[in-house]
């Protein structure tokens, strides 16, 4: 059975598009296993590949400029990425795309500090190396967070408190004073989406996001988990820091991207809400956004 537009995305909706999608393409599926589920189903085929299958045809545009990307920096930059397969891509079955990648063999999540080096490679990337039938989006620091706040299983007051940071922050954007110039960017940098092969490569993954704005942006998670959240610590930040060369913390726009992260973490957890098991801690971050003073004792997960 497939999915369709009115069905839950779910991995036994996902796998039957995944295997039309390999018998389309030629490629071999020996045994495929689901690696994650979120806006894209994640498998490894079994055959060193690994499949992302979007959620619905809408993400039909921003898998092929996902593949685009891909490809442009594993054969043209020092960027290490996950190279997609040499093959026309994005595959549709019933609009869904389907994209096939070389599998990284045993992979672990990779360090802050890895994180860092690989950022100063990715920044190091001049917009004019950019090809011209690739066009990188302008950044949107809020994709996605409104329509979360508005569908979230949340109390009214709840989500009468992420509207208003909401509003206040996409104020603030207007005013935002970036000191490092703009240019290609990951736009969602965080270590689950840098992988070490037990080769030790690197390699980035999670495209999907890759713009064009403020490098900062991709700095500030690192920034934010260190000096709100406490999640890296103080000895793992410097390093961070040193390998790459700023401090994002230092920087003007800091406080607005730490507020800007937090309520994408925060309208993302809070779909889980009817979940009892992220109830409370939503209700936490929801304080924690109203009262900026507020310790933060945030879950990780």
């Amino acid at each position: 059975m497939t999915a369709t537009s009115s069905e839950p995305f779910t991995a036994e909706r996902a796998e039957p598009l995944l295997t039309a999608a390999a018998a389309k393409a030629g490629l071999p599926l020996p045994a495929p296993r689901l690696l994650r589920l979120g806006e894209n189903a994640v498998f490894t085929t079994g055959a060193q590949l690994v499949a992302r299958v979007g959620r619905s045809p809408a993400a039909a545009p921003t898998a092929a400029r996902e593949v685009a990307i891909g490809s442009w920096l594993a054969h043209a930059t020092e960027v290490p990425v996950a190279r997609p397969v040499d093959i026309p891509q994005p595959i549709l079955v019933e609009g869904h795309p389907v994209t096939f990648w070389e599998e990284i063999p045993d992979p672990s999540e990779a360090t802050f500090p890895e994180l860092a080096g690989t950022l100063r490679v990715f920044h190091a990337v001049d917009a004019e190396e950019v090809p011209a039938d690739i066009v990188l989006p302008e950044l949107d620091p809020f994709n996605r967070i409104s329509s979360r706040i508005e569908s979230a299983p949340i109390p009214e007051r709840q989500r009468s408190v992420l509207r208003s940071v909401y509003d206040e922050l996409v104020e603030a954007w207007d005013t935002v004073t970036f000191t490092l110039p703009p240019g290609p960017i990951h736009g969602d940098a965080h270590t689950s989406n840098l992988l070490r092969g037990k080769n030790g490569r690197l390699a980035l993954i999670d495209l999907e996001d890759s713009c064009f704005g403020p490098r900062e942006w991709d700095l500030a998670m690192a920034g934010t988990y260190a000096k709100s959240l406490g999640w890296i610590d103080a000895a793992t930040y410097r390093d961070f820091v040193e390998i790459y060369g700023t401090d994002v913390t230092e920087s003007p726009s800091f406080p607005t991207l730490r507020r800007i992260r937090e309520l994408r973490m925060t309208s993302w957890m809070s779909q889980l809400a009817a979940d009892e098991r992220f109830t409370a801690q939503v209700e936490h971050r929801v304080a924690c956004l109203l009262d900026d003073d507020l310790p933060r004792h945030w879950a990780a997960h």
